[in-house]
């Protein structure tokens, strides 16, 4: 019989809270570049902000992936 360690799938309630939090501020990515950042900063610093946060959103899509593969069946992508 082989012994296997496996992570459980769980998510607490705390997590949940930040999980609800973050796709709630998340909006604003979509919705201030229009209202908020073209009107301040222009087309070409709207642009700039824009392409530093996709920069970023890389960055934590490669971290996504890494424990996507990492953690197949405990939890990477859960």
């Amino acid at each position: 019989m082989e012994n296997q360690n496996t992570l459980k799938k769980y998510l607490s309630p705390l997590g949940v809270w930040a999980l609800s939090f973050g796709c709630s501020v998340g909006w604003g990515a979509f919705v201030m570049p229009g209202t908020t950042f073209l009107p301040i900063a222009g087309p070409l610093g709207t642009a700039i902000g824009i392409a530093i946060g996709a920069i970023i959103m890389l960055i934590i899509g490669r971290c996504y992936y890494y424990l996507m593969n990492r953690y197949p069946d405990a939890g990477g992508t859960y």
